[in-house]
């Protein structure tokens, strides 16, 4: 199979702590310049630095996160009985950037190694543009012969399931970068879409300004001055960060964030009956505002989810299922 280089365009941002990936494989940050920023494509987007996460949790560097844990033992060889060890839930429950991997790939999630994967980056949109991107260090010859025996096929750049009967969302598209990079798509059309390469998108932009093992962005609100909402996690401590861009004058008051527990402020705003953490001091930036988070260990009460605030971004965005508006986290002046 003709391997397809990407090109990367001139530097993008400064590669931060949580953005470095091993020698040998793309970054957190060179992945998310990778994604689709047409339309849809790059506004909802969520990136994990699965070495990060890890060595945060103490497990061994291979630890898979698509495996049935069995019996866990972390690096000093703490746990040693055959229950789910809480690090290994906050592994699982933390990565969101590939928890649906299983349901989108079905039966060929068994041509990916979880041990190789070092970080990835996807859109959320649930449709076939979806699109995430796997920096791993597992061989991309081994991964395509495995798709080849679960019925995919090669066609030009790409490997393409075959017209069995799939989920919608799903990834029928594979394809190579040829530099530790393996591209996964619903459709062909969006899987090209990453191999022609482009300029980065706002949301990815918006997302470098958190910190965090997990991180998601958000450019797909309905708001007139709130541009994008970025949150940023670590899983050990579990401490993160929520970032807003805003058009025009940034204005403290219209804060929705940080909630003050039994406060009138808490009462009118549904996010407080959510998000099970303490907020910081709002912090100005040039063009917005960082908050300070620390969220609830996953399996405590009352938890985001039992995930953390990268949930945040979701919720602001106009979904059949989302909770909340814009206006919970910002309300225009």
């Amino acid at each position: 199979m003709r391997s397809t280089r990407l090109f990367l365009v001139a530097a993008f941002i400064a590669i931060t702590a949580t953005g470095c990936g091993n020698e040998g494989e793309p970054s957190v940050n060179e992945l998310l310049q990778r994604l689709p920023s047409q339309g849809r494509f790059g506004k909802d987007l969520m990136a994990t630095d699965l070495v990060g996460a890890r060595e945060q949790l103490r497990l061994p560097a291979d630890a898979d996160p698509f495996a049935n844990p069995g019996i866990v033992t972390t690096v000093d060889g703490r746990l040693t009985n055959g229950s789910e060890s809480r690090e290994f839930r906050e592994f699982r429950l933390g990565n969101l950037t590939i928890q649906m991997l299983p349901i989108y790939l079905g039966r060929a999630l068994g041509a990916f190694d979880g041990r190789e994967i070092t970080a990835a980056a996807a859109t959320r949109v649930g449709t076939r543009k979806e699109v995430m991107i796997l920096a791993t260090r597992q061989d991309f010859d081994d991964v395509a012969a495995a798709l080849k025996e679960r019925g995919f096929q090669e066609e030009g750049d790409l490997l393409l399931a075959g017209n069995e009967p799939r989920p919608e969302p799903s990834f029928s598209a594979v394809a190579d970068t040829g530099d530790g990079a393996i591209v996964l798509a619903g459709s062909a059309e969006a899987a090209e879409e990453v191999l022609t390469g482009g300029e980065s998108s706002e949301a990815a932009t918006v997302l470098e300004s958190v910190r965090g093992v997990a991180r998601s962005a958000s450019t797909r609100i309905q708001s007139d001055c709130l541009i994008g909402i970025a949150a940023g996690q670590d899983l050990e401590p579990p401490e993160g960060q929520i970032a807003l861009r805003i058009r025009g004058e940034p204005s403290a008051d219209a804060l929705g964030i940080p909630f003050r527990p039994g406060s009138a402020q808490a009462a009118k705003n549904p996010l407080a009956q959510m998000v099970a953490a303490r907020f910081g001091e709002p912090v100005s930036t040039a063009d917005g505002f960082v908050v300070n988070v620390r969220y609830r260990r996953v399996g405590e009460p009352l938890g985001v989810f039992s995930v953390g605030p990268v949930v945040i971004p979701h919720l602001a965005t106009p979904s059949p299922r989302t909770a909340t508006d814009a206006e919970a986290i910002y309300r225009c002046p």
